[in-house]
């Protein structure tokens, strides 16, 4: 797991994601920033792993009122009011499933699928099928490193926070088991077969190790059909010179 301190710091640098802030060559950033966002916002809200991030399709994210689909644009719908729904296709340990995120991510999702240039389909390792992958641009898709090499590096210097800490490296996958011990102790928590149903996994063994001793300050849940965002009021950014 990423301390709470560490992770609200690098929640805070993925929501003031700017492009200034991404790597460049000579031609300008490397991907568009409203891509970069998205996987970003992806790994912070989603706990999902790396290579299911990458495999994303176009259209993934859908929007529901009170049951009913709306579009994720829609003016007369309140984004509080509104539940959005992240698809994922088949994974690691279960088949292809539908859950609720946090609107943050799907507005960021809906923002780069706006502006998408159209790509050639690729395939699909794990099925085998021809698919439009949601992060593909030039006509390659981002790898499954992509979020190690390239989005926390970017994350851990805009936050002023290091690479490594007393658990070794940040990775991809440390967020995932942030995030759900975050859903089990948050002040409205998940029970255990919620958050097996939410992270995807067939059973609650396999769960990362879940402690109870953590500040309730970033808490990051999805129940009754609300998802609570963390607060960012406690962290405005490194002191500037």
């Amino acid at each position: 797991m990423i301390a709470d301190d560490v992770w609200v710091k690098l929640l805070w640098a993925g929501l003031n994601l700017e492009a200034h802030d991404l790597p460049r060559s000579k031609a300008g950033p490397i991907h568009p920033v409203e891509l970069v966002r998205a996987v970003t916002l992806t790994w912070l809200f989603s706990g999902q792993r790396s290579n299911e991030i990458a495999r994303l399709r176009l259209g993934c994210v859908r929007w529901q009122h009170d049951g009913d689909p709306v579009a994720g644009n829609s003016t007369q719908i309140l984004a509080r009011d509104a539940v959005c729904l992240l698809g994922r296709a088949a994974h690691k340990t279960g088949t292809a499933f539908t859950k609720p995120v946090d609107p943050l991510l799907g507005q960021a999702i809906n923002a780069w699928q706006a502006l998408r240039p159209s790509q050639p389909k690729h395939t699909d390792k794990r099925t085998g099928e021809q698919v439009d992958f949601l992060f593909s641009y030039r006509a390659r898709t981002i790898s499954s490193g992509y979020i190690n090499s390239t989005i926390i590096p970017i994350l851990c210097r805009k936050a002023g926070v290091p690479a490594v800490d007393a658990r070794g490296s940040i990775t991809s996958h440390r967020a995932r088991s942030t995030i759900a011990s975050q859903l089990y102790n948050a002040k409205e928590p998940m029970t255990l077969f919620e958050l097996q149903a939410w992270l995807g996994h067939r059973s609650p063994g396999v769960h990362p190790v879940l402690r109870e001793d953590q500040p309730q300050h970033a808490d990051q849940g999805v129940r009754g059909r609300r998802v609570l965002r963390p607060e960012r009021t406690h962290y405005r950014g490194p002191r500037r010179p």
